[in-house]
């Protein structure tokens, strides 16, 4: 991999979701509209 590869890649962010209540993570681009466990539709948003 080149210095090019590596800068796409470190622009390429992972974004997770964490239930406010129940605490549970999911991955995607965008917040689910429900918490699969719990019904909440409160997320932090968490960088990785």
């Amino acid at each position: 991999m080149d210095k090019k590869d590596d800068a796409n890649a470190k622009e390429k962010k992972c974004f997770c979701y964490k239930c406010s209540v129940c605490g549970i993570v999911q991955e995607g681009d965008s917040a689910p509209a429900v918490c699969p466990k719990c019904d909440n539709d409160k997320f932090y948003k968490i960088v990785k």
